[in-house]
Protein backbone atom coordinates (compact mmCIF):
# COMPACT_ATOMS: atom_id res chain seq x y z
CA UNK A 1 0.00 0.00 0.00
CA UNK A 2 1.13 3.56 -0.85
CA UNK A 3 -0.99 6.35 0.19
CA UNK A 4 -3.97 4.22 0.48
CA UNK A 5 -3.18 3.31 -2.83
CA UNK A 6 -2.35 -0.61 -3.35
CA UNK A 7 0.58 -0.93 -5.52
CA UNK A 8 1.21 -4.29 -7.70
CA UNK A 9 4.32 -5.26 -9.76
CA UNK A 10 3.94 -7.88 -12.47
CA UNK A 11 6.99 -9.83 -14.21
CA UNK A 12 7.05 -11.13 -17.23
CA UNK A 13 8.71 -14.46 -18.54
CA UNK A 14 8.83 -17.44 -16.34
CA UNK A 15 6.84 -17.23 -13.41
CA UNK A 16 5.67 -19.74 -11.25
CA UNK A 17 1.95 -18.49 -10.45
CA UNK A 18 2.33 -17.15 -7.20
CA UNK A 19 2.02 -13.78 -5.81
CA UNK A 20 3.44 -11.88 -2.89
CA UNK A 21 1.76 -9.53 -0.46
CA UNK A 22 3.86 -7.28 1.82
CA UNK A 23 1.53 -6.47 5.28
CA UNK A 24 3.13 -4.96 7.95
CA UNK A 25 7.23 -6.24 7.21
CA UNK A 26 5.53 -9.62 6.92
CA UNK A 27 5.42 -11.06 3.37
CA UNK A 28 2.40 -13.57 2.75
CA UNK A 29 2.96 -15.99 -0.16
CA UNK A 30 -0.37 -16.76 -2.06
CA UNK A 31 -1.86 -17.52 -5.40
CA UNK A 32 -1.48 -14.53 -7.70
CA UNK A 33 -5.40 -14.19 -7.87
CA UNK A 34 -5.49 -13.20 -4.18
CA UNK A 35 -2.55 -10.45 -4.67
CA UNK A 36 -4.74 -7.39 -3.84
CA UNK A 37 -8.03 -8.92 -3.78
CA UNK A 38 -10.72 -7.94 -1.78
CA UNK A 39 -10.55 -10.85 0.75
CA UNK A 40 -7.16 -10.26 1.48
CA UNK A 41 -7.46 -6.46 1.49
CA UNK A 42 -10.43 -6.93 3.96
CA UNK A 43 -8.65 -9.82 6.13
CA UNK A 44 -4.95 -9.17 6.03
CA UNK A 45 -4.96 -5.47 5.74
CA UNK A 46 -8.02 -4.74 7.40
CA UNK A 47 -9.72 -2.85 5.02
CA UNK A 48 -6.85 -0.40 4.27
CA UNK A 49 -7.61 2.22 1.48
CA UNK A 50 -11.42 1.28 1.75
CA UNK A 51 -14.00 4.12 1.88
CA UNK A 52 -17.06 2.69 1.65
CA UNK A 53 -16.00 -1.14 4.52
CA UNK A 54 -16.58 -0.69 7.85
CA UNK A 55 -15.90 -3.45 10.50
CA UNK A 56 -19.25 -4.83 11.68
CA UNK A 57 -17.45 -7.64 14.46
CA UNK A 58 -14.24 -9.10 14.44
CA UNK A 59 -13.95 -12.02 16.77
CA UNK A 60 -11.88 -15.51 16.99
CA UNK A 61 -13.40 -18.33 18.08
CA UNK A 62 -13.12 -21.74 20.01
CA UNK A 63 -10.33 -23.48 17.35
CA UNK A 64 -8.46 -19.91 16.65
CA UNK A 65 -9.99 -19.04 13.36
CA UNK A 66 -10.51 -15.64 12.72
CA UNK A 67 -14.28 -14.31 11.77
CA UNK A 68 -14.40 -10.90 10.79
CA UNK A 69 -17.78 -9.04 9.64
CA UNK A 70 -17.70 -6.23 7.04
CA UNK A 71 -20.45 -4.08 5.92
CA UNK A 72 -20.75 -1.28 3.30
CA UNK A 73 -21.78 2.13 3.63
CA UNK A 74 -22.74 3.31 0.21
CA UNK A 75 -23.52 6.78 1.47
CA UNK A 76 -19.84 7.30 1.75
Amino acid sequence: MENGTHKTKTFEGNVIGTGVELIDNNLYIMDENLVGSMFTRLFYRNGEGLQKFEKFHDVTDLTGDRIITWKINWKK
